[in-house]
């Protein structure tokens, strides 16, 4: 007859202390996916949340068959409309209305219904468009915050955007 062997109490601590060590390494990727749900839903804009509404907007862009903007002249109030793709995909519009910013997906189903699904947020800080920029197929945003320094957004319709100083993806 074998005789059983028990857990240690040596053993039980060191699984113990794996686990919380564990729990402890992922609490970090956890809090920061939850701030980052919980910004994507805000609908008030700061400084450390800015950036997600940055990239939503590079999304759309880079996935845009191409894009053009109302009115076709300087002005504080515009709206930037991203032609889909292809067809069946959905048009996006960006309306930005001095610190209130509303983007739109409409879709369209195969009976021709229209779908519209509207998010506001508002933000600390106003964004201009650069008019200038659009001769060269650029579409430059300007955003100058209630205090500290302008920060300048390029997006071009129908590639990925990158931030500045990252480098291009090679293939293999």
């Amino acid at each position: 007859m074998s005789a059983r062997r028990g857990v240690s109490l040596v053993e039980t601590v060191v699984v113990l202390f794996l686990g919380v060590v564990l729990l402890l390494s992922l609490l970090p990727i956890a809090i920061g996916l939850l701030r980052q749900e919980s910004a994507l839903k805000a609908s008030t804009l700061n400084v450390e949340t800015f950036p997600l509404l940055w990239e939503r907007l590079g999304r759309d862009f880079s996935e845009a068959g191409g894009a053009t903007v109302s009115p076709p002249f300087v002005s504080p109030l515009f709206l930037i409309v991203l032609s889909p793709p292809h067809p069946g995909a959905p048009e996006v519009t960006w309306d930005f209305r001095n610190e209130t910013i509303v983007r739109t997906l409409v879709s369209t189903d195969d009976e021709g219904r229209e779908t519209r699904n509207a998010r506001a947020w508002t933000i600390e800080g106003r964004l201009r468009l650069l008019y200038d920029e659009l001769a060269f197929q650029r579409w430059v945003l300007r955003y100058t915050p209630p205090r500290g320094e302008e920060e300048i957004f390029a997006f071009f319709a129908g590639r990925p955007t990158r931030p500045i100083g990252a480098k291009p993806e090679r293939k293999p």
